[in-house]
């Protein structure tokens, strides 16, 4: 059935946290408006190379002794001359996914996990080989990735590791090249593991006895490079800043009529029967268009009106022909936006009736669609989705997703979907009992369901948060908040949502 946009909410009075925000897992795109924003310009510089003195400790080699082992090959680094030429700190995205499926291997990674951590890989290998690869969903996906190893690390030798999200921004902070290219490869930053290591583990009788062995951390050698980066001149860059805003702001619209005129009659009536609530005429006419776009040959008529119909199954709860309908849509387009609204629909099908895997799944397939077109609106919904299955399994990785959510819908300027991965951020933050953070995020949904002009989720924000300062023992604050939310509902009309506010509102009086 339609999803409605209902997030449960906060106060706009409400003390703020101090608690610092969590960071978020993936480094955003150094320019989110290039057709706005003119590039810096970088020139390289040779400089010398940093001398040691005979007497020094080298901090390569300080670093390779402190992670408990010593990589291969590496020597203590010689006094060099200063007419050396400088290493160069270009990486191909390439030799990125080659080492981490390294990695993989050599932290000896469960079958289980190895599956989850490769579903992630898989997109990333996807999104390289396309001419315009997405950074922020490749970044995202990888941190995703790593912050999987590092919890099966941090759970096998009993204390806290970041090792592999570590490797990962260390590695971002150079130039990556996004084509996938395995034949550039830049040594100074492989990752090296201890020379022999099968040999040094202990005998199966000796292990329980010992401790753990430090986890295997990549080695990220440092380049002696200086970038100056001049300033562009100031230009007059309003208008189109603006133009590039509202670029990827706006949900992409599937919707396209048909030019042949029979067609565009029987698909325009169709929607019209659908949006008045006239399913059975909205079928007949829609399946009229199928067949008269069959006889064109329009293969992507055809799909937006499967799509359509499976719009009416699910509407109707007629899951089985819904999913059908939305299946059977993926087959005859090659629209990335269709087919990211079709894997969208199906997962919310899943998601409803609790079935996890297909649900999550399909959100992906989804996200990754919504990469290609630039949708930051769906990536951000489905990514919100995505955490709350987590978070209902209460599994604190959830946190993860609604980070990238926020980072990709703060580029946009839909203030509705802002309110909506805050609120849920901020729900899920009461779940985990983190009860100070989940009064800041409901605070910010709130302000951003207001620019929306959105009472409902306003109403609903402000209800969540007096639960909070109920159970903070503030019934005054409570009060207020719950005032807050009568003036909004009242707006609304909604008369379960009036009496459950009155409700509270008596209990606090």
């Amino acid at each position: 059935q339609q999803q409605q946009t209902i997030a449960r909410g906060r106060a706009q009075d409400i003390q703020q946290s101090q608690t610092p925000p969590r960071q978020a897992i993936y480094s955003p795109a150094a320019n989110a408006y290039p057709s706005a924003y003119p590039q810096r310009q970088s020139y390289k510089v040779n400089t010398p190379p940093i001398r040691y003195d005979q007497h020094q400790v080298n901090p390569m080699q300080y670093q390779a002794a402190q992670a408990g082992y010593q990589p291969i090959g590496q020597t203590p680094l010689q006094p060099q001359q200063p007419q050396q030429p400088q290493r160069s700190n270009k990486v191909n995205i390439a030799q990125i996914i080659k080492d981490f499926r390294n990695t993989i291997k050599a932290i000896a990674t469960p079958a289980d996990i190895e599956e989850q951590v490769n579903h992630y890989l898989q997109i990333v290998e996807q999104q390289v080989r396309e001419p315009h690869p997405q950074v922020n969903l490749i970044q995202s996906n990888l941190k995703i990735a790593a912050s999987m190893l590092d919890k099966y690390i941090s759970e096998t030798l009993n204390k806290d590791s970041k090792v592999v999200q570590n490797w990962l921004d260390a590695l971002f902070l150079q130039r990556i090249n996004y084509s996938y290219d395995e034949a550039e490869v830049n040594p100074n930053f492989l990752v090296k593991f201890p020379e022999n290591r099968e040999e040094k583990k202990p005998a199966p009788q000796q292990q329980t006895e010992q401790a753990p062995a430090p986890e295997p951390e990549p080695v990220v050698q440092e380049a002696h490079e200086e970038i100056i980066e001049i300033e562009p001149e100031e230009l007059n860059l309003e208008e189109e800043f603006i133009q590039a805003k509202q670029t990827i702001s706006k949900k992409p619209n599937i919707t396209i009529i048909p030019q042949d005129t029979k067609l565009k009659s029987l698909f325009v009536e169709a929607k019209k029967q659908a949006f008045s609530n006239n399913p059975q005429r909205a079928m007949q006419m829609f399946k009229e268009a199928f067949a008269r776009a069959s006889e064109l040959n329009d293969n992507e008529t055809q799909s937006r009106i499967c799509l359509e119909i499976g719009k009416i199954y699910d509407d109707n709860d007629h899951f089985v022909q819904a999913l059908n309908s939305y299946n059977k849509s993926l087959q005859y387009t090659t629209d990335v936006n269709v087919k990211s609204r079709a894997h969208f629909s199906m997962a919310q099908i899943y998601d409803d009736v609790n079935e996890v895997v297909p649900a999550l799944n399909h959100y992906m397939t989804s996200i990754s669609y919504a990469g290609k077109s630039d949708d930051l609106i769906g990536q951000s919904d489905s990514l919100t989705r995505m955490a709350n299955i987590f978070t209902d399994k209460y599994d604190e990785n959830a946190f993860d997703y609604y980070d990238v959510a926020r980072k990709l819908i703060e580029q946009t300027t839909d203030n509705s979907m802002k309110g909506y991965v805050l609120s849920n951020t901020a729900d899920a933050c009461v779940q985990f009992k983190k009860k100070d953070k989940a009064l800041k995020y409901y605070a910010e949904a709130v302000k951003n369901y207001e620019l929306s002009n959105s009472p409902e989720e306003i109403a609903q924000n402000y209800k969540a948060a007096a639960e909070l300062m109920i159970s903070f023992n503030s019934p005054n604050k409570a009060k207020s908040l719950l005032k807050k939310a009568l003036v909004n509902a009242v707006k609304t009309k909604n008369e379960d949502l009036i009496a459950e506010v009155n409700a509270m509102l008596a209990s606090v009086e």
